[in-house]
């Protein structure tokens, strides 16, 4: 898929999930979406090697693009939409297993992007 239709593929699900562009961590989940579903073993890596790519690319740290990717995963499940977390992560979204990981957040929606 060409990179651009897959961002905004990606842009369409964090939407309809709920998480906006303007919160924290979006551009973080983008990247990181985008580079999972191009590389599945990468969601096995998340500290040793996404968080470390993510961060290059936007002159940060590792620890602020954890932060803000959980921040945002935190708002989605507060404010955003629980049937659309339901679709795109099935299981992983279940209320009563507390929120998704970054690592299943970002592989759910990667897993989508794939199919």
């Amino acid at each position: 898929m060409e990179e651009k239709a897959l961002e905004c593929q990606i842009a369409v699900m964090l939407r309809l999930i709920g998480v906006q562009p303007n919160v924290r961590g979006w551009r973080y989940i983008v990247d990181g979406v985008k580079l999972v579903a191009a590389d599945e073993e990468l969601a096995h890596h998340m500290t040793k090697e996404l968080y470390p790519a993510i961060a290059a690319k936007h002159d940060t740290t590792t620890s602020r693009v954890e932060r803000c990717i959980r921040h945002a995963i935190e708002w989605a499940y507060t404010n955003g939409n629980p049937d659309m977390l339901k679709h795109y992560l099935g299981n992983i979204a279940a209320y009563d297993k507390g929120k998704a990981t970054n690592a299943a957040f970002i592989a759910g929606l990667a897993s989508w992007c794939r199919e």
